[in-house]
């Protein structure tokens, strides 16, 4: 169990200003109200860039550690097949999936192949090798 610790003051300007520490995972965060209203909680213990965003070594980080651990994509698909063949099927990674797929053009290949197969006969020797 993590052990937090809180500190809370007003700082020169009387803007108020409070961190709260985890001193097991250390990690540290940070907020204030610079117009009456908190901003959200920030964490300290990371590297940020001037504007305030992550810096590109945590961000990747932060997204390698979640592609680790995933069980599932974190925003499912939907694959879509279209063309000679066509279906789809929602995917979010969690398991296995079947691509049930159609070819709407085979049914009426297949009536004409049967149909070219029952006009062919095979008239005289039954062996073509003689």
């Amino acid at each position: 169990m993590s052990k937090y610790y809180g500190l809370h003051w007003t700082d020169d300007d009387g803007t108020p200003i409070q961190i709260i520490l985890d001193l097991k995972k250390v990690r540290a965060w940070a907020r204030s109200a610079p117009n009456g209203e908190w901003t959200a909680w920030r964490r300290l213990d990371v590297t940020r860039n001037a504007d305030g965003t992550l810096a590109e070594e945590v961000a990747e980080a932060t997204h390698a550690k979640q592609a680790d651990t995933a069980t599932s994509l974190y925003n499912p698909i939907r694959l879509t097949f279209n063309g000679d063949v066509t279906g789809n099927v929602q995917f979010n990674g969690s398991g296995d999936t079947t691509i049930t797929l159609r070819v709407p053009q085979l049914s009426s290949l297949s009536s004409r192949i049967s149909s070219l197969e029952s006009r062919a006969s095979y008239s005289g020797r039954d062996n073509y090798y003689d």
